[in-house]
């Protein structure tokens, strides 16, 4: 079995990465190519860098045509920083020592490829299949091309492919600064960064510390055992806008970023288990199935994730329900959770509106509409909810309710 492999970043996964696969599938008889987002590349400290489950997921819509393509989380879920020796590695006891591996790469890595780590390695491991594209010298490479082939016995394909000039920082740069760059992604990844607001806040996570970023990192490699894929994206999407609401409100970013990022931990656990993991808080059960992997997950962060900020846990546990005095960041993350930048419900220009200005209003007219959602399916908001919504009234009436800073 002939297999290619081609790793990188893939923030995002524009219409390069597409036309290198394209060309690397035509020139040469691969029977799969495993594309494998990066996790901790050694050589990107950015902690901007896209979050894991962004990259999966614009990597999975981009290659969804091209059937001998097949995304891995395999880099992703390492612990440790993302060498390629080692996915080579891993790839050769996944497949057998029968398989034969291709390595895939532009031009201008190949000009790098012997400051690699164990490059020597990687040469006696794999066939490298390196994409020629106009524009770089062509002296260097051919040196480069004769040195790796006499030094170090490198097997090396070239096949052509066609130029394009793009690359993934321009596309996050012209997101971010309102440029043009539609057209250097899939329509698929188009929509996925629109929908999710990619790039366009991005700074809102400087605000978080870097020992929470590393937590968070490590989280979310955990997260990808325990969630679908469009699930840890909302995930995702209610912790940067919770970031957001905290910076916003006076809340802490950090335990903002961690309670939005961990919220829907247990949401895809059975039922049943969720049940037993809530008894403690639920003895009765009177929580409805859909919002009972708030209270579950209360036990299963302390023991599993080893969180124990009492804020947080109320945050999480209070996400869909609200206590009868909702604190700060308890109320940012139940409107974090309605607001994110993929829902779609009708309410939300309202919500979002007032969530530009006074937290207490946003997370009124949030219950709201969750009590007329529930009222359509003939049930009824919790107690807790409807203490929560007069508290928070009173609050407003009383002039003392959080406004956005300046």
């Amino acid at each position: 079995m002939n297999i290619g492999f081609y790793g990188g970043s893939f923030d995002p996964f524009h219409k390069g990465h597409q036309k290198i696969l394209q060309a690397a599938l035509a020139a040469h008889d691969l029977d799969k190519v495993i594309v494998m987002p990066a996790g901790s590349p050694p050589h990107k400290k950015d902690k901007r860098r896209g979050f894991a489950a962004y990259r999966l997921r614009m990597a999975e819509l981009a290659l969804e045509t091209l059937s001998k393509a097949e995304v891995s989380s395999w880099e992703i879920e390492k612990e440790s920083a993302s060498y390629t020796v080692e996915s080579l590695t891993y790839l050769r006891t996944l497949y057998g020592d029968d398989t034969s591996l291709f390595l895939i790469m532009g031009q201008d890595m190949f000009m790098t490829l012997d400051q690699w780590h164990r490059f020597e390695d990687i040469l006696e491991q794999s066939t490298i299949m390196v994409a020629r594209r106009p524009g770089g010298s062509e002296e260097a490479y051919l040196a480069q091309l004769k040195r790796l082939k006499q030094d170090y016995g490198a097997a090396i394909i070239e096949f052509d492919m066609e130029p394009m000039d793009i690359s993934a920082t321009e596309v996050r740069e012209a997101v971010s600064n309102n440029g043009s760059w539609e057209g250097d992604v899939s329509p698929e990844v188009r929509e996925f960064i629109l929908a999710n607001q990619l790039y366009v806040t991005d700074e809102i996570m400087d605000s978080v510390s870097a020992e929470t970023l590393e937590k968070i990192n490590h989280y979310e490699r955990r997260l990808l055992k325990l969630l679908s894929l469009p699930r840890l994206v909302h995930v995702l999407n209610v912790m940067r806008t919770a970031v957001e609401l905290a910076v916003r409100f006076g809340a802490d970013p950090d335990a903002a970023a961690v309670a939005g990022l961990l919220h829907d931990t247990v949401k895809e656990k059975p039922l049943a288990e969720q049940r037993r993991m809530a008894a403690p808080m639920d003895p009765q059960e009177v929580i409805a199935d859909a919002i009972i992997h708030g209270p579950a997950a209360t036990s299963y962060l302390e023991e599993v994730f080893d969180v124990h900020d009492p804020e947080i846990l109320r945050a999480v546990s209070n996400h869909s329900i609200l206590s009868a005095e909702p604190h700060l960041l308890e109320q940012i993350i139940y409107l974090a959770d309605k607001i994110e930048p993929s829902r779609e419900y009708d309410d939300l220009p309202a919500i979002r509106e007032a969530a530009q200005a006074d937290l207490e209003e946003a997370v009124i007219l949030t219950i709201k509409g969750q009590e007329m959602n529930l009222h359509g399916k003939g049930s009824e908001l919790l107690p807790e909810t409807l203490e929560g919504r007069a508290f928070l009234e009173g609050i407003v009436r009383q002039g003392k309710s959080h406004k956005a800073r300046e």
